[in-house]
């Protein structure tokens, strides 16, 4: 079963890291399930119930990301608990229909994303990095008035202070320890500083004893089963929106999350492999499937999950088995969810909060990395502007609040629409790749020739040369073919080769619909700078890939292979 990418690298102690892990997640769903629950004012069955479900829902999909059955699950330490993504909308929801509404957004949502796992080949023009990244800034955009507005238990305190210094403490309990603290101390961060901001609020009376003392240990919630709204009424159509585009951004970080703990577990010189980034996807999209059902928010794989594997350098599967099995343990145990639901909403809220700063952070250096031209610029810049018009109620005042039944009235939804819609029409405007489909064989080389003299001759590469372009194109016809062995049981295998120019040079896309044995680009990366005559026949191609193009990507989808090379003018190529 794949024995090398299952059991990964692993120096630590899984079950150590799988009871932090477990730990953070508890933490994490709890005090999100809280939040949007306290928002939106439903009751202490409601809460309950969708404690256990989403705790419940979160320690299965945990485990079954480190597993590994087809196309579910990874083999990797993929750890998920309740995203912040979804505050917003889930808020919306159950303000507008209740926990019924919530759970069919839910599952169209998570049908979604499973779509989307087997559509990401074919999405990379349109999701990009940088609309990736400003979908994440958004996300703290719609969050923090709920914050913000957020009321307490209700306890009756006479403190206007309370708040206030507890809020405080967390803050720099929190931070004092991941800046300063021991690096043992570090992943402990959270958990420190919610306690203290727990006892300071204690003693102003804004932690719910009352509450805790009347929940027994171990108990089975009463069961609070929404049912579906399947009316399909207004409300419906007008969150749908809001949930897709959720979803959309709750995958791309699973992309994300899942590349960096594979990078981990393999080193960041082996290609990521995209077969298994697809299996995260789809993963996730069948557990929040299952937690629409059970009436339960929806999850995500933590970002925190690369930074505990690598403190506690255990990267094993069995890290995430034993993470969620403790997970699932602690949803039967109300208890310890009590002392958890009665923290200070002061407390919620700064954890909240810096939680979504993270987010920001993480969203502001993927479109830093990615690079900022003009274009991308002004698309981001417009994006943010609508998010924070639209949930500032600064443009057309009252006007989204109506239009569409309130559809884009929250600053993720009207932004990250626009941000999308933007770069969509921006694609139109670039250079149509200039396409031509061929049969996998070498045979065909003067054909491949021939359409790569065209597009050099109609698009005037001048930085570019044909001869160049003739070379790496043959190369990688055949690396492919020989990669693929040809034949198929109905015929030769077919590619699509796409050229586009670029911005000082071209790029040249060999897509084929059968997967290949092995990856290219981790084959160029392992040729040693010293020739092997009794493998030098075989590493002809790859080392002529290497000196012409300016970069070889190769990523491996299933059921689609996309190699991408690039090259820009040849006097600024590497050596052989």
């Amino acid at each position: 079963m794949h024995g090398t990418i299952m059991s990964g690298i692993t120096n630590g102690n899984p079950l150590t890291t799988g009871v932090t892990l477990a730990i953070t997640s508890l933490l994490t769903s709890i005090i999100i399930v809280t939040l949007v629950t306290s928002a939106a004012g439903s009751s202490p069955a409601e809460v309950s119930w969708l404690v256990f479900a989403s705790l419940l829902m979160t320690g299965i999909t945990s485990i079954l990301q480190a597993g590994r059955l087809g196309r579910i699950g990874t083999g990797h330490i993929l750890v998920v608990s309740a995203t912040g993504i979804y505050i917003a909308v889930a808020v919306q929801a159950l303000e507008a229909g209740g926990l019924e509404l919530l759970a069919i957004l839910v599952v169209a949502s998570a049908l979604f994303q499973c779509f989307l796992s087997g559509k990401l080949s074919v999405l990379r023009h349109v999701i990009t990095a940088k609309v990736t990244g400003t979908l994440l800034m958004l996300v703290p955009i719609s969050v923090v008035p709920i914050i913000v507005t957020l009321p307490q238990n209700g306890l009756q305190t006479t403190s206007a202070v309370g708040p206030i210094v507890s809020a405080a403490a967390t803050v720099v309990t929190i931070l004092g320890l991941r800046f300063f603290a021991r690096s043992a101390l570090r992943p402990w961060a959270l958990a420190l500083g919610i306690l203290i901001g727990s006892l300071i609020g204690a003693g102003f009376g804004l932690y719910d004893t009352t509450y805790v003392a009347g929940i027994s240990w171990i108990d089975l919630p009463k069961l609070q089963w929404p049912g579906f709204d399947i009316a399909f009424g207004s409300s419906f159509w007008s969150l749908l929106p809001g949930f897709l585009l959720a979803a959309t951004i709750a995958s791309l970080r699973t992309i994300s999350s899942t590349t960096d703990v594979m990078r981990l577990s393999h080193g960041t010189s082996k290609a990521v492999d995209f077969r298994l980034v697809e299996n995260a996807v789809t993963t996730e999209g069948v557990g929040n499937l299952l937690t629409g059902l059970l009436g339960a928010l929806p999850g995500m794989v933590m970002l925190t999950n690369v930074s505990f594997a690598r403190m506690f350098r255990g990267t094993s599967r069995n890290t995430g088995i034993a993470a969620g099995i403790i997970i699932i343990l602690l949803a039967w145990i109300p208890k310890v969810q009590a002392f958890i639901i009665a923290i200070p909403k002061s407390v919620f809220g700064v954890y909240v909060l810096l939680a979504m700063a993270l987010l920001f952070l993480v969203g502001l250096r993927m479109v830093a990395r990615d690079g900022v031209d003009w274009h991308s610029g002004t698309i981001i810049g417009l994006s943010l502007l609508m998010g924070i018009g639209v949930e500032a109620n600064l443009i057309a005042p009252g006007f989204f609040d109506t239009f569409a039944n309130g559809a884009l009235k929250n600053a993720m939804t009207a932004g990250g629409i626009c941000s999308i819609v933007l770069t969509w029409s921006m694609n139109l405007t670039y250079s149509r790749a200039h396409r031509f489909e061929m049969v996998l064989d070498t045979s065909k080389i003067p054909k491949l020739h021939a359409f790569l003299r065209d597009f050099a001759h109609r698009y005037g590469r001048a930085d570019v040369s044909t001869g160049q372009l003739e070379n790496i194109g043959e190369e990688a016809l055949v690396m492919l073919q020989r990669s693929q062995d040809g034949k198929t049981e109905t015929g030769m295998r077919r590619v699509r080769v796409l050229a586009r120019r670029v911005r000082g040079g071209a790029t040249l896309e060999f897509v084929s619909t059968l997967e290949t044995a092995d990856n290219l680009e981790d084959q160029i990366v392992l040729l040693g700078r010293q020739v092997n005559l009794d493998t030098l026949e075989e590493e002809i191609p790859l080392r002529i890939l290497r000196n012409l193009a300016t970069t070889v990507h190769h990523q491996q989808f299933h059921g689609v292979d996309i190699l991408t090379l690039r090259m820009h003018n040849p006097s600024a190529q590497p050596e052989v």
